[in-house]
């Protein structure tokens, strides 16, 4: 009885995916102190010609056509942030540490009120 009371109960649910979402939310600052690699493409079509680049000389070739390619490669390296991504990693262990004691308390509750439903049919 008390397995499926603790399968069952939606508190326990609740708090085991709020435990998760703080490991989560950890995993997701912590990864903040690293340096992060990115890549950004567009494509733009012109109904006119769009000239590609500036000539090199009087009279050179110049070059134009309608769409336009462009791509971006970032990279991002966090040298001084004031202690921000310091103190969003301690907010979030925090937050992780109180939803484990959420766990326990709804645990340690279910537990009681299961116990009481027993001794109340036993009495």
């Amino acid at each position: 009885m008390h397995r499926n009371c603790l399968k069952n109960n939606p508190d326990i649910k609740r708090t085991l995916f709020t435990c998760e979402e703080a490991r989560g939310r950890l995993d997701i600052v912590a990864g903040q102190r690293w340096p992060s690699f990115g890549i950004v493409s567009s494509y733009f079509r012109s109904p006119y010609y769009q000239r590609l680049m500036p000539p090199r000389k009087p009279g050179g070739a110049i070059t134009y056509t309608y769409g336009i390619v462009e791509t971006d490669l970032t990279f991002a390296m966090p040298l001084f942030n004031g202690g921000r991504i310091k103190g969003e990693i301690e907010s979030a262990e925090y937050l992780q540490e109180s939803a484990k004691y959420c766990l326990a308390l709804v645990l340690k509750e279910l537990t009681y009120d299961i116990s009481n439903v027993y001794y109340k049919i036993l009495g």
